[in-house]
């Protein structure tokens, strides 16, 4: 897969009663897992084993679960896809098939196996507030080890925060604060500068 150099096109998806699919369901696709049944998706998980969260999930109705390995025909029928487990090359084969298929496909992590990425996420009642930056700048930030290069990538992501940001809080001072208590390493300065320090979920 190669580098998309086109920007990206920003939308929030429906995707209640919509066939999903996660494929892996240890932590990081439990993540995701919850995301999408946030979002009222009908949800099928495919993984030999499945965390605690899962598996009550599960239990309760809330998705299925098929406690095995993946196959090309899981994805029959389905309208995005998320790639979660610990084998490489099995995600890139879900994706190719996926791509194949013309079904929306994130591997986790994974820049240039994806159609579409998570973006930052604030969540409150009816309000989301997401933001994203290129793809040539995410794949630099898993493939560039620290040194002047990832200092310039760094650089770049914090401008690109810092132009939109700042003006959203603006609006609303209370979504900065909810920004805050979620995110780790957001830096909030008395001149309307926003500082990112490599965020991650609290």
């Amino acid at each position: 897969m190669g580098t998309n150099t086109a920007s990206l096109f920003p939308m929030f998806l429906k995707l209640e009663g919509r066939n999903c699919l996660v494929l892996g369901a240890g932590g990081v696709g439990e993540q995701k897992i919850r995301s999408l049944l946030d979002c009222g998706a009908q949800l099928r998980v495919i993984a030999p084993a499945a965390s605690v969260a899962v598996r009550q999930w599960a239990q309760s109705g809330l998705l299925t679960w098929f406690p095995r390995e993946y196959q090309s025909s899981d994805l029959d029928g389905t309208y995005l896809v998320v790639a979660a487990t610990s084998d490489v090359e099995v995600n890139h084969a879900i994706y190719r098939d996926a791509y194949a298929r013309g079904i929306l496909c994130n591997v986790v992590d994974d820049p240039p196996y994806c159609d579409f990425y998570y973006g930052a996420l604030v969540r409150r009642g009816q309000l989301q507030m997401a933001e994203a930056v290129e793809q040539a700048l995410t794949e630099k930030a898993f493939q560039v080890p620290y040194g002047p290069e990832r200092t310039k990538n760094d650089m770049r992501i914090q401008q690109i925060a810092g132009e939109t940001v700042p003006w959203i809080f603006m609006v609303n001072p209370g979504w900065r604060e909810a920004f805050k208590k979620e995110w780790v390493g957001f830096h909030w300065y008395p001149d309307n500068n926003v500082h990112f320090d490599w965020l991650y979920k609290k």
